[in-house]
């Protein structure tokens, strides 16, 4: 079925067509038509354009899943494993893994260019998206509250999730070898069938020893912010993290953070947690209010899937949703000088959506971190211009291949 929708997705893109579909989409205010026609960017655009061509290995390479999330709802996830060439019994071996977290409102539906540059170097890709955004499972809002909204109770079940797929999950359903020759990964159960993972056609017990895997994270936003409590928790759990554009401080515009905090405790005290906090995305997003990337293009295909796989379109997190992240981001700043795991921060001059105060704290907190400005750069380093995207490519390949591999990095050395 996803492959389908994404094959609808690319002849829209193409065509520059006004009439996508949203087959199984969740209710919205808005038509498909109405976002596709908003998307800015030219009517004719190329076969061979290398986020289309993104897209496409994401739904031609990729394994699906799903678990059941802290949350008590589904999470769907995508696997692209990296083997490398057969050595005497004709199975490669697992290559070192990126997990790769996306950020609010995000689906991974819209990082097949990014997954396919990590793949090409080498590296196992492991992504999923968060509950209550994407192609998972949601909360229940209250009667009258928009069902396209982003919605948690609790900040820390994103932390729960990222930790159950990585000390669970990957290693019950991707194997270092396969002697067999059959398929390297195998599917989890259906979530909340009880069934358990499933490897290779053959369930597997609970008792089962899982293999160590090689992991690194690769977070953009509020991604960054899950990678960094994780790691905090667990030092030992990733050998890395690269944070595109972190949200260690939303911007909550002239309210300083701890105020919005408390305001919006008082609105969920109040019954309205479900409801739409006031940052919002409008159903025609448009180059100049977004200012998420300067290229165009990758930002046409964006809104071109938000409106064909109708359920990852978003307009907005939900009050709790912006109560419990800015204590999140908070009680993460006040711990900062406990990271321990190499880490590489990587800053968007022109970022609006988070305070760059947050990211000077994290770099004073943690002196060893590896720091890139990318001036001139929107907040979407993953969707920038090729200039951007190539700098940042080499930034992250040189960061992550270290870590991954357990290589030194000095405290304070420039990474570039």
């Amino acid at each position: 079925m996803l492959r389908q929708v994404l094959a609808q997705c690319e002849a829209a893109f193409l065509a520059g067509t006004e009439d996508a579909t949203t087959p199984g989409s969740v209710p919205s205010s808005s038509s498909a038509s109405e976002t596709a026609a908003a998307a800015p960017g030219p009517k004719q655009l190329s076969a061979k354009s290398a986020p289309l061509e993104g897209l496409r290995r994401f739904s031609r390479d990729g394994t699906d899943g799903v678990f059941m999330g802290a949350a008590g709802v589904p999470v769907r996830y995508r696997l692209f494993p990296k083997y490398s060439k057969g050595e005497g019994d004709g199975c490669g071996k697992l290559q070192p893994g990126v997990i790769l977290l996306t950020g609010l409102m995000e689906s991974m539906t819209k990082y097949g260019e990014t997954i396919a540059h990590l793949n090409d170097r080498g590296f196992s890709v492991y992504t999923y998206d968060h509950h209550g955004q994407g192609l998972s499972g949601r909360l229940p809002v209250p009667d009258g509250a928009d069902p396209t909204v982003a919605h948690i109770t609790d900040f820390d079940h994103y932390v729960q999730d990222l930790e159950r797929f990585s000390k669970v999950i990957l290693p019950a359903t991707v194997r270092p070898r396969d002697a067999s020759g059959g398929t390297r990964t195998g599917g989890q159960g259906t979530a909340g069938s009880g069934d358990s993972p499933v490897v290779n056609g053959e369930p597997l017990g609970c008792d089962a020893p899982f293999p160590a895997l090689s992991l690194s994270v690769v977070a953009h936003s509020m991604g960054g912010l899950i990678a960094v409590n994780a790691a905090l928790r667990e030092p030992e759990l990733f050998d890395g993290l690269v944070l595109a554009a972190p949200m260690l401080a939303p911007n909550t515009g002239k309210l300083p953070n701890g105020v919005v905090g408390a305001l919006t405790w008082v609105v969920t005290k109040l019954g309205r947690q479900g409801h739409r906090s006031p940052i919002r995305r409008p159903a025609r997003a448009t180059m100049e209010w977004s200012r998420v990337t300067h290229d165009k293009e990758r930002l046409r295909l964006w809104e071109t899937l938000r409106g064909t796989v109708g359920c990852v379109l978003q307009r907005g997190p939900s009050f709790a949703w912006l109560s419990k992240s800015v204590l999140a981001s908070k009680r993460a700043r006040g711990r900062l000088h406990q990271l321990s795991v190499p880490v590489l921060v990587l800053e968007a001059g022109l970022d609006h959506l988070v305070r760059s105060d947050g990211i000077a704290r994290f770099r004073r907190k943690v002196p060893g971190a590896g720091y890139r400005l990318f001036h001139g750069a929107y907040h979407d380093l993953f969707d920038e211009t090729d200039d951007i995207r190539q700098a940042r490519k080499y930034v992250v390949n040189t960061f992550t291949q270290a870590t991954v591999f357990s290589l030194h990095v000095t405290p304070g050395a420039k990474i570039v």
